[in-house]
């Protein structure tokens, strides 16, 4: 999966959760708890591999978003 970005806040998570799926990607916001705050984590896409997750995350980056593959919890 590929990240682009965590916020305190959640509107602006979900502002850009939005703009994600405006330009087509699937897009969700998951919330955890960090300390004594929330954290509100923008995610896009799934893919199958390593390297797609990869290439995506380079697209997100030219198109300005805070893009990184994640690692996924066991």
């Amino acid at each position: 999966r590929v990240q682009t970005g965590s916020y305190r806040d959640e509107s602006s998570a979900r502002s850009i959760t939005d703009q994600l799926r405006g330009q087509g990607y699937t897009a969700s916001t998951h919330s955890e708890r960090e300390g004594d705050h929330m954290v509100y984590k923008v995610q896009a896409g799934a893919y199958r591999s390593k390297n797609g997750a990869n290439k995506a995350a380079v697209d997100l980056q030219k198109k300005g978003f805070p893009a990184y593959v994640a690692p996924i919890a066991p």
